[in-house]
């Protein structure tokens, strides 16, 4: 009985199958669509270097001003510590 069960879910699943094998693409039509999602990796690649290379730039835009506002503070304390004295 659970053989016949077994058996009789494998032709459903084969049957489901068989339209799909019959609408493969061609080789063509796959080289086609291979080459279109190689183009939009590389498309995508370059934007995120492109952004990479942004957000790099606002890094060191902050590590300057950061630098800045450090030697600054730094001016200020000792600036309150000498007149403190």
């Amino acid at each position: 009985m659970r053989r016949r069960a077994l058996t009789g879910v494998w032709m459903l699943v084969l049957a489901g199958l068989a339209p799909v094998r019959a609408q493969e693409p061609s080789p063509g039509t796959a080289l086609q669509g291979l080459q279109g999602n190689i183009l939009e990796l590389l498309q995508r690649q370059e934007r995120l270097e492109s952004e990479l290379r942004q957000l790099r730039g606002e890094i060191e835009t902050l590590d300057h001003e950061l630098e800045g506002v450090k030697r600054r503070q730094r001016e200020l304390y000792l600036d309150l510590d000498r007149r403190l004295e």
